[in-house]
């Protein structure tokens, strides 16, 4: 517990009775997830997947913290990814105070799908839902309840690789997708545009097919040759899993 939570909590006679439910249910959620002060936008409280996702050191040094403090020069959005994560950045503000605004209009969760950066470049495709806390007359939203799933793999190899080229130059696109993957290791030269979208493209419903395609031999130059059956067990072990987990 911290000192925002306890003045939330002490606002609020139905919000205390459940502060320890409320708490171990932020700590022990499989996703991200946290809580925030309806009124001011202040981190309340958060679980260790969400320090660990922004790169910081523990939960007080979210607490207390609005959406502008990630944004700003000195934030904790304070990486360099280049102009597509910034643009992403400028963004965010109005977005999250939108969907704030809507869950306290409406007094109903809301449910959205959304890309986010992890501080190595990495994209995470989430669904992020934000759920309302009542005061104890059940009538004015005082927090915001906040859980993003992780549902990246359930998208098709070849999808996750555009969501990489919507914010990255083609290179840097190619880069960052091999490195998400875990596969960068296996390449000797970085892969063409038509090389990495026919490697993507080999894994359709669980089947690995195989594509008489000229680039094909040109992609398999680029590994060293005992890598090449090791990293298509690596693609088919990836697609299986984001398959099953839709």
């Amino acid at each position: 517990m911290n000192i925002e939570m306890d003045r939330l909590l002490e606002a609020n006679k139905t919000l205390g009775y459940v502060s320890s439910a409320l708490s171990d249910l932020i700590e022990e959620s499989p996703h991200i997830t946290n809580l925030k002060d309806a009124c001011t936008g202040k981190y309340i409280h958060s679980n260790s997947r969400l320090i660990r996702f922004l790169d910081l050191k523990k939960v007080d040094d979210l607490v207390g913290l609005t959406i502008n403090n990630f944004v700003a020069d000195d934030g904790i959005w304070k990486w360099d990814l280049g102009p597509g994560f910034t643009a992403w950045k400028k963004k965010q503000p109005e977005f999250i105070n939108r969907l704030d605004e809507q869950v306290q209009r409406t007094k109903h969760r809301v449910d959205i799908q959304r890309d986010v950066f992890y501080s190595d470049g990495s994209i995470l495709i989430e669904k992020h839902i934000k759920l309302p806390l009542f005061d104890q007359n059940n009538e004015k939203v005082i927090a915001i309840l906040n859980s993003s799933k992780d549902i990246t793999f359930q998208f098709s190899l070849i999808e996750i690789f555009q969501t990489y080229q919507k914010y990255y130059p083609e290179q840097r696109a190619i880069q960052q997708v091999l490195k998400h993957l875990e596969i960068d290791s296996y390449f000797v030269d970085l892969p063409t545009l038509e090389e990495i979208q026919v490697l993507l493209s080999m894994y359709r419903n669980d089947q690995i097919h195989e594509i008489p395609h000229p680039h094909l031999l040109t992609l398999k130059n680029k590994l060293e040759a005992q890598n090449w059956y090791e990293l298509l067990t690596r693609l088919h072990a990836i697609s299986v899993s984001g398959y099953d987990a839709a």
